[in-house]
C-alpha cells in the first residue's frame, strides 16, 4: 500500500481513505475503511461524452459481481454512481499479492501450486458462470490470503472496458498477462482469462516471468505472447500440461481442453500444432482420472489434459488457423505505446 497522493480524498461517503493499492488511467484503488470494516475502493472518474454509457454498465457489472454471493470472490460492500465518478467498495483481502511474493521468496512449492491453481480455475468458473468476464487475472490479482489464495481484481476496470474506455489506458499495466487475442485488439472473453491464468502459473510455478524477464522490449514481449510458448524450463510434467492447455493460442481450444478434463477424457492432440516431446515424469505418478465428485480444479493438475505443444520462440511458423502475423503485433504495439517501451 502507498501513502495517499496530492489530491487523493480523505473520505468517500462515509469511507475514510487509508492508502492507495493501485491505479491504472482513470481508476484508483484505495483501502478504505468504514468503523471495524475494511474495503477496497475502487474510484473512477470519466467525462461527461462516456457517462451514459458508463452508468449503464456500472451497473450492470455491480448487480453481476453482487450475484455472486459468497464465494471465493471478494463480496461488493457498497457502491455509488456521481457526476463524473463512480466507486465500488469490494471486499478487502489482506495478505501478500502472488508477484510480490515469487518476486521475494521464488517459485511456490508444488502443493502450494496445486492449491493456487484449484483456487484460480474455480474462481474463473465461478466468475463465468455469472456472465462476467474478469480481462485482469495477474499475479498482481491474486491475494495469498490466510485462509488460501483468492482471486481479486473484479470491478470497475471492467464497466471502464464495457464503456469503451481505451483498453491501453485501463490495462497498460498487465502487458505481460494478456491473451493473443487481446494484444490483437479483439475483444476479451472467458477463454482470454484462461490465457491470463495460464501466464500467470508459469510464473507461479517457475518464478521467471512468461513471457520475458524484466526488461524485454515491448514489442518481443507482444511476439513472444502472440507466436510462442511460455518459458517453461524446470515444470513439474502436471504443471506443463496444465500451462500447455491455458496457453494455446486459439482460444477456443482452452475451454475445450477443461471440458475434457471435466469428462475424464484422454489425452487429446490439438490440430494445426506441432508435437512435442514431453519430460519424462521421473517419479511422479499420474493418478487415474477422478470421478465426477471430485473437484474440477484439482482434476487440473492430475487428469490427462489436452496442450498444445510448445512452440519454439521466434523460430516457429504461426498456425493458419489463427493467421498471426509480425505486422498484427506491430499494430498491436501502437496500442501501446503510451509512453514505455520496456516491461518494468
Amino acid at each position: 500500500m502507498e501513502p495517499l497522493h496530492e489530491g487523493d480524498p480523505d473520505a468517500v461517503d462515509g469511507w475514510q481513505i487509508v492508502g492507495r493499492l493501485w491505479s491504472s488511467g482513470s481508476i484508483t484503488a484505495f483501502k478504505a475503511t468504514n468503523g471495524a470494516v475494511s474495503s477496497e475502493l475502487q474510484f473512477l472518474q470519466f467525462d461527461a461524452a462516456t457517462a451514459e454509457a458508463m452508468r449503464e454498465a456500472f451497473h450492470e457489472e455491480v448487480n453481476r459481481v453482487a450475484a455472486l454471493g459468497q464465494g471465493r470472490m471478494p463480496s461488493v460492500l457498497a457502491w455509488s454512481f456521481g457526476d463524473g465518478h463512480a466507486w465500488l467498495a469490494m471486499e478487502y483481502v489482506p495478505g501478500q499479492n502472488l508477484g510480490d511474493r515469487v518476486a521475494s521468496r521464488g517459485p511456490l512449492g508444488s502443493a502450494q501450486w496445486d492449491e493456487l491453481a484449484e483456487c484460480l480455475v474455480s474462481s474463473l468458473d465461478e466468475v463465468h458462470a455469472a456472465g462476467i468476464v474478469h480481462r485482469d487475472v495477474t499475479p498482481a490479482s491474486i491475494i495469498l490470503a490466510e485462509g488460501g489464495p483468492r482471486l481479486t481484481g473484479l470491478g470497475v476496470a471492467q464497466v471502464a472496458a464495457d464503456a469503451g474506455m481505451p483498453t491501453a489506458a485501463v490495462f497498460s499495466r498487465a502487458l505481460m498477462w494478456l491473451s493473443p487475442e487481446q494484444i490483437e485488439g479483439a475483444q476479451a472473453t472467458s477463454d482470454s482469462d484462461l490465457f491470463s491464468a495460464g501466464s500467470t502459473l508459469s510464473l507461479a510455478a517457475t518464478g521467471r516471468q512468461p513471457w520475458g524477464p524484466m526488461g524485454t522490449p515491448t514489442a518481443e514481449v507482444i511476439d513472444r505472447i502472440v507466436r510462442s510458448a511460455p518459458d517453461t524450463t524446470g515444470l513439474s510434467y502436471e504443471q506443463l500440461r496444465l500451462i500447455s492447455a491455458l496457453t494455446a493460442k486459439d482460444s477456443s481450444f482452452r475451454s475445450m481442453n477443461l471440458e475434457v478434463i471435466r469428462a475424464g477424457g484422454s489425452v487429446i492432440e490439438l490440430q494445426t500444432e506441432i508435437p512435442v516431446a514431453l519430460p519424462e515424469k521421473s517419479d511422479a505418478v499420474l493418478e487415474p482420472a477422478p470421478e465426477p465428485a471430485v473437484s474440477t480444479a484439482r482434476a487440473l493438475t492430475k487428469a490427462p489434459v489436452a496442450m498444445h505443444p510448445l512452440e519454439q520462440p521466434r523460430d516457429l511458423t504461426v498456425r493458419s488457423r489463427r493467421n498471426l502475423t509480425i505486422a498484427g503485433a506491430a499494430a498491436a504495439l501502437a496500442v501501446f505505446a503510451l509512453g514505455a517501451f520496456f516491461i518494468l
